[in-house]
């Protein structure tokens, strides 16, 4: 990528972070970069086109460090903690990418479709990692879909924490704590059933509220009487919000 297209690239993806999508125009985004409509149009077909090029390599840099921090590991616990470390540094690094895609990926159109499909790709990767740990008794029995959705969706969600704190986030901090629940939570520990209780009543709960995965509240209460099952008493208090609220649609 020689210097301008870096510059109209990285411009954009600031501008977009920024404003939005929707409310970024050309003529801002050549203003911003120093270039003229022809210069722009040279290398980017249109907005749009940007746009794509942009989630492209965005997802392709996040796969790329996967597969290189992870082909030699052998636990899939391991492979799993390295994802986690990457898409945290991904995550500082970029953080105006990371904020495109968490805002364009809701809804039907055009972009959310796009978002979606390349996310999903990524999620396809933390899958097989969990599969294999399935297989391998290294990490818990359950949905690898889930599973993979939740470790990304955590990861995400430390844009809430620093909204919340108005506080920049330290990658070694932020990993350690999450280091020290969810992870630990899916690692397989001579079968404590509390534990695995748990990580189905938050997965649950990510169902239910429609947190970094699609909202279905039949498969939200599918986890949660699992995970009640197994003795947890999160797992009541939430079939206990969802049978007695008009919320979520059931009827108790």
């Amino acid at each position: 990528m020689n210097k301008t297209k870096r510059k109209i690239f990285e411009t954009s993806m600031k501008l977009f972070a920024e404003k939005g999508y929707d409310a970024t125009s050309i003529e801002e985004i050549t203003a911003n970069v120093g270039v003229a409509k022809g210069t722009l149009y040279y290398h980017f077909s249109s907005k749009e086109e940007i746009f794509q090029f942009l989630i492209e390599e965005g997802v392709k840099l996040l796969k790329n460090s996967v597969e290189i921090k992870t082909e030699k590991l052998e636990n899939s616990i391991d492979k799993i903690k390295a994802v986690v470390l990457i898409e945290i540094k991904v995550l500082v690094k970029y953080e105006d990418f990371m904020t495109i895609v968490l805002s364009e990926i809701w809804g039907n159109g055009p972009r959310s479709i796009l978002c979606k499909k390349y996310v999903f790709e990524y999620i396809q990767m933390i899958e097989k990692i969990v599969e294999n740990g399935i297989n391998k008794k290294e990490i818990i029995d359950g949905d690898k879909n889930v599973i993979a959705s939740g470790i990304f969706g955590f990861t995400c969600s430390s844009l809430i924490y620093k909204m919340r704190t108005d506080k920049e986030i330290n990658v070694q901090e932020l990993y350690s704590e999450i280091e020290k629940i969810p992870l630990q939570e899916i690692e397989r520990k001579g079968g404590m059933k509390e534990d695995v209780g748990d990580v189905y009543s938050n997965l649950g709960v990510m169902y239910l509220e429609g947190l970094y995965v699609d909202r279905d509240v039949v498969k939200a209460i599918d986890l949660l009487e699992r995970s009640f099952a197994l003795g947890s008493d999160i797992a009541a208090n939430n079939l206990g919000s969802i049978y007695y609220s008009d919320k979520y649609g059931v009827n108790n």
